[in-house]
């Protein structure tokens, strides 16, 4: 079983990341084979609603999305942290990963 760990901090090390390192603690301890991916201080497009991701299989734009959908069809659970006023923002990293089919559910 893998989980993938989305860190939505800008600060690499902050406090998110700590949450983070405390959750994957568990999920090593429970043999749960764990990746964390930051995303706070990448370049993520918004979704356009172009369709291509169904159409195709992948996002027009090619930025840190199209890079790591691969993962979220792999993985078999989703873990994430963001600071809650990073979620209003249009362009923020929770738009840019909510334009993978996967996540439209979830967001």
């Amino acid at each position: 079983m893998k989980v993938l760990m989305l860190n939505g901090s800008p600060r690499r090390n902050g406090n998110t990341s700590i949450a983070l390192g405390e959750m994957e603690k568990i999920f090593v301890r429970e043999g749960i084979e764990t990746e964390t991916i930051h995303l706070g201080n990448k370049d993520i497009r918004g979704c356009i609603a172009c369709l291509s991701c169904e159409q195709k299989g992948k996002c027009v734009f090619d930025d840190l999305v199209s890079e790591v959908a691969p993962k979220f069809e792999a993985c078999d659970g989703l873990s994430g942290g963001w600071k809650p006023r990073l979620l209003c923002v249009g362009q923020c990293d929770a738009g840019g990963v909510s334009n993978t089919p996967v996540l439209q559910y979830v967001f």
